[in-house]
């Protein structure tokens, strides 16, 4: 089984991803481009899988990170294909990500130092 700092180094690893593939893109660009769309979906799908594996003792101690959320989202990308709503994925992307990424990188730091380079 991954340890605690692997599952938030794969969040952080598809974190950056997504914002890699966002980066001085306007929202007609992600509307018109389909494999855009699906790597940003991916991206989140496996983040939110690796949220969803970060053991409750680590998620109960910091509980300012929006867990479930993370997770609610690689549920409804896994299971909901279907409906996916795109304002919300360029929306996670755009907005939400940053923000998530710093978090990350601060329990990182605070947990497991030798982790981070």
């Amino acid at each position: 089984m991954r340890r605690d700092e692997l599952r938030l180094l794969d969040m952080l690893e598809h974190i950056d991803s997504a914002l890699l593939a966002v980066k001085d893109k306007a929202r007609l660009d992600f509307d018109a481009d389909p494999t855009l769309q699906k790597a940003i979906q991916y991206d989140l799908l496996t983040a939110g899988e690796a949220a969803s594996r970060i053991s409750k003792s680590l998620q109960s101690k910091y509980s300012q990170v929006s867990w479930k959320e993370i997770c609610g989202i690689r549920t409804f990308l896994a299971h909901e294909y279907f409906s996916i709503d795109l304002d919300i994925i360029w929306q996670t992307a755009t907005v939400d990500l940053t923000p998530l990424g710093s978090q990350i990188e601060g329990i990182l730091k605070a947990e497991f130092p030798d982790e981070i380079a």
